[in-house]
């Protein structure tokens, strides 16, 4: 989703972290989005702003984390791209990795996902509040991500807020 594009380096980590078997992972709890908000072809300026600000608000969730999260990464001997790849290869094991995965890098793995556990948990935490504070629910806040990320208008004024 756009926000996710939006929102910058932390969520491609936690899209790693998605991307990790089931059992090692629990997502951000979240009902179905509203019918009647994605059945709106359109966004209010008002929720279209609160939506950006969200973003603004997870990109310093973003800057808080990241050092934790790289340290997790070098302390494991791997690099973003590294991780993401064994990362995809857990997801779909045709996937072939090169070079392939080490025995050290197996364990490693497995330590880095126990690593990532409580962050992920403080992190979904902390985001599902900025988006309730922002007045908006966490369904809205996808709807309008899926809304805007469909609209091209919407889109480049989403980001025109952004760049404000």
């Amino acid at each position: 989703m756009l926000h996710q594009v939006l929102w910058g380096g932390l969520a491609s980590l936690i899209l790693v972290y998605v991307s990790l078997p089931a059992s090692s992972f629990t997502p951000l709890a979240v009902t179905p989005l509203a019918p009647n908000f994605i059945a709106q072809a359109t966004i209010s300026d008002s929720d279209l702003g609160k939506y950006v600000q969200v973003i603004k608000q997870l990109r310093k969730l973003d800057q808080e984390y990241l050092p934790k999260i790289a340290k997790i990464l070098k302390d494991a001997g791997f690099t973003e791209t590294r991780l993401n790849e064994i990362a995809m290869n857990k997801k779909d094991p045709l996937t072939r990795l090169i070079p392939p995965l080490t025995a050290q890098e197996k364990q490693n793995y497995i330590k880095v996902v126990n690593a990532f556990k409580p962050l992920n948990a403080e992190i979904r935490e902390k985001a599902q509040k900025i988006i309730i504070t922002s007045g908006l629910t966490p369904q809205q806040f996808q709807a309008i991500g899926k809304t805007v990320e469909e609209n091209p208008k919407l889109k480049e004024k989403a980001q025109n807020l952004l760049k404000k």
